[in-house]
């Protein structure tokens, strides 16, 4: 009797067990489906968008008001690519940098291929900006691969450092940061200590 009663209990046991692991293996199976689905539309945090390369860029020939001064000639390939970049994707295209016929949403991650490509245009317009790649400590040989935020920051202090002084719009400024938040709107806040 005690014998059937031990192989009772770990007969349950086992079941137990076997039961756990299968219910563990389903909510796996089904959390990578949802996973991928996701994946598409979310940016990594510490990968560059276009929109904010094309703010920072935006900044290298107009501030906010000759920005916000400009006649709108961009056209989004789909509508929904609309957004709160509009300003600064209608300055880089009024820079030459980017064409007029958005096909690629600025919410995308920017790759190395894209940066290298608005650089070289932006050498083209300005000559004085020629040697903006020699002293990066990183290279422009794996285009499709996305553009750290660290990186792209390196690039475009060498940028800012290439143009006369008298011409930069966009100053250097220590600046420290005290505080990140998400408004309501789904908006990023950076609280700073100015």
């Amino acid at each position: 009797m005690d014998i059937k009663k031990k192989l009772i209990i770990m007969g349950v046991c086992i079941v137990i067990v076997i039961a756990v692991l299968a219910a563990n293996v389903i909510r796996r199976l089904n959390y990578k489906e949802e996973d991928s689905i996701d994946k598409e539309e979310v940016v990594k945090e510490d990968i560059m968008t276009i929109a904010e390369a094309y703010r920072l860029l935006s900044y290298l020939e107009y501030d906010k008001k000759g920005r916000e001064a400009l006649k709108t000639d961009i056209n989004y390939a789909d509508e929904d690519m609309s957004g709160w970049y509009d300003s600064y994707v209608n300055a880089v295209w009024k820079m030459g940098l980017i064409e007029g016929t958005i096909t690629v949403s600025p919410n995308n991650a920017l790759t190395v291929g894209q940066c290298k490509t608005l650089i070289d245009r932006l050498i083209t317009k300005k000559p004085q900006l020629q040697g903006v790649y020699s002293n990066l400590s990183f290279d422009f040989m794996n285009a499709g691969e996305e553009m750290p935020i660290p990186q792209f920051l390196e690039l475009y202090k060498a940028l800012l450092e290439l143009m006369p002084e008298d011409e930069r719009i966009a100053k250097n400024e220590v600046l420290f940061i005290l505080d990140r938040e998400i408004t309501e709107d789904g908006r990023d806040r950076i609280v700073a200590d100015r």
